[in-house]
Parts: structure tokens; sequence; C-alpha cells
């Protein structure tokens, strides 16, 4: 691989980084914060593995609990990710990545950042994209089961056992690409906004691989975790017939390798083996109604199984319950839940 060809795949992970921080600054609420920080953990930890340089590794565990990697069983017993996802921590992983770049690259150099119209008119957008979300989907009292939801007045379920901590990844997922979708649907047809498209496209794939990661463990990598129907069949829980039909579907398993792939190459990692034009056109090619279409097919039969027993049901309807006006004088708001602040 050509050496201005490593440097350009830094300079992608850092720009996206950049992005993703200008967005931050502009979200309403302090959960979409941490939505967006999520992005650039992901891409540090890329960026660490390209340079090869494992330096933030407590970052490094939290990105991969959420990616259905291996965790210590207690992980999920009460965690708080307002507790460490914060411009504290996440500052200084942009920061890092711009000391290991060079000079003429630390400065912004895609449109919706370095031209000052294109990026007023961007930044005025994505905080509207924003409003919308956080007004369907984050505002008010609700139940949620969700690795980076957490306001003071939501309700969580406290457990370390397998079927938590699988649901508590498979939600996060669903919201992550749920609000991915939100901006991509408003940027792809924009010219201007083709960096901050294919950056939304990557999140939407990443977390789509995810939700199916959280259903059926990735049996490729040494370091999967059991999924819902893993988990099902071990504990005799509810009926996995359902999933099972999924698993052995050939339209299934060639739209999961599709996106598998792109996912592999340009999302969750980095190919050192492809140039960057090759693996641009690879993301660019991938259709995404075919992303959609798997999320879709991995929902569909997640609800499905979920209602052969009560618990998994449970956790499923709880991804993000809304509790009604008309309730919610019955909810008491408790001293020492309160998050703690991105910024």
């Amino acid at each position: 691989m050509a050496t201005n060809d490593f440097e350009q795949k830094k300079s992608f992970l850092y720009q996206g980084a950049l992005l993703h921080n200008a967005l931050i600054h502009k979200a309403p609420d302090d959960v979409l914060c941490r939505y967006l920080a999520f992005r650039i953990i992901v891409d540090t930890m890329s960026f660490e593995d390209m340079i090869n340089n494992r330096v933030h590794t407590r970052i490094r565990e939290i990105r991969n609990v959420l990616l259905a990697h291996k965790q210590d069983s207690n992980f999920f017993s009460g965690y708080n990710a307002s507790d460490e996802i914060c411009d504290s921590k996440i500052s200084p992983l942009v920061s890092f990545m711009k000391g290991q770049i060079t000079v003429a690259q630390q400065a912004p150099s895609i449109a919706e950042l370095a031209n000052v119209q294109t990026a007023q008119t961007f930044l005025s957008l994505s905080q509207a994209i924003m409003q919308k979300y956080y007004s369907d989907e984050v505002a008010g009292f609700r139940v949620s089961n969700n690795f980076l939801c957490f306001t003071g007045t939501y309700v969580h379920e406290v457990s370390q056992n397998e079927l938590a901590g699988c649901f508590y990844r498979y939600n996060s997922s669903k919201a992550l690409a749920t609000f991915s979708q939100c901006f991509f649907n408003n940027f792809h047809t924009i010219p201007d906004y083709m960096n901050a498209t294919r950056y939304a496209k990557r999140d939407i794939i990443l977390h789509t691989m995810n939700m199916a990661d959280c259903v059926f463990k990735d049996i490729r990598n040494n370091h999967s975790i059991d999924g819902l129907y893993d988990i099902m069949k071990k504990e005799k829980i509810g009926n996995p017939a359902v999933l099972t039909n999924l698993l052995n579907s050939q339209s299934y398993s060639d739209l999961y390798t599709k996106v598998r792939t792109v996912r592999n190459k340009v999302v969750g990692h980095m190919d050192s083996a492809a140039s960057m034009s090759d693996l641009f056109a690879m993301l660019d090619g991938l259709s995404i109604s075919d992303v959609y279409q798997l999320i879709n097919d991995v929902d569909f039969a997640v609800h499905n199984a979920a209602r052969t027993h009560m618990a998994i049901w449970a956790r499923y309807v709880t991804s993000n319950s809304h509790v009604p006006e008309d309730r919610q004088f019955k909810i008491l708001d408790i001293p020492g839940l309160k998050p703690t602040s991105y910024f």
C-alpha cells in the first residue's frame, strides 16, 4: 500500500472525527452527544490499529462491548455510559489522531467543514435533524435498555445476565442505526454533503451488522459473544424457530455477507490491502436498500422470537418505551441518578 494512501486513510478517519465533534457541539442533548461520540470511539480504535499503537485500552473495552465482543460478565451491571463517554474522554481521541498525521492534514478539509457557507448550512440542517430525533426518540419519561441512553428520567434494567446484555447491545445498535438514517436520508441527495453521507452510511452499516451479531454469534470472529439465538437455545427459553428460519434463509445469508464485507473493510476497520478509492467504491456501491432490508429482516425475526417468552418480550419492547403523559405524575425524580454532563 502506497504511503500517501495510508495517510489518506488516516485523514479519512480524522476528518470524520472532526465532523462528528462539530455535530456534538450542535446536539440538543447529552444522549445524542454520546451517540455521535461512539463513532469517534470506533474510528479512533481503527486508527490505532492502522498505526499499530493501541493506547486507549478502556475506550477500546467500551467499543468492544457494544460491538458484541468478549466482555467482563459484570460490565452491564449498573453501568452508566455517561460516566465515561464525555468530552474529557473524547476530545483527547481527536487530539491523538491529529498528532499522528501531517500538519497539512490537520485542518478541516471536507466541504461540510472547510467551506464556510457549506458548513453553516450543513450544521444548521444537522441541528434541525437532531432536534427532531431528540423530540421523537429521546425526550420525556421513558423505559429504556440502551447502553448509551441515560438521561436521569429513564428507567433502566440493572442486570448482568446474558439476555439483558444482549438486549442492551441490540437496543443500542437499533437506536444508533435509526439516528444515522436520519442524517443519511437528509444528506444523500445533496452533492456538497457527500462526505457526511458516507460517514452516516458507515454508521448505519456498523450498527445494522451489530444488530445481526446480537442475534447470531459471528462464528468467524473468535472474540464474538453469544447472541439471542444462542442464549435461547442454551437456556431453553422461548421458541427460536423463527430465528432458525432466518439463519437458514439464503436471501438473508446473501444480504449478511454483502453488508458484512463492507463493514469489515471500511467501517469497523480500514482494509490495509485495498486502496482508498476501492474502499470508497465499495462503500458507495452497497445499496442502502439492502442495508435497510437486513435491518427489517433481523428486527422482524427478533420481534417474533421475543413474543415466545415474556422475559424476551419485556426486553424487546423496552428498547425505548415512552411513558404516557397521564402516567408521568407517578414517576418521582430519584436523587443520585442524574447523568454526568457531556461537557
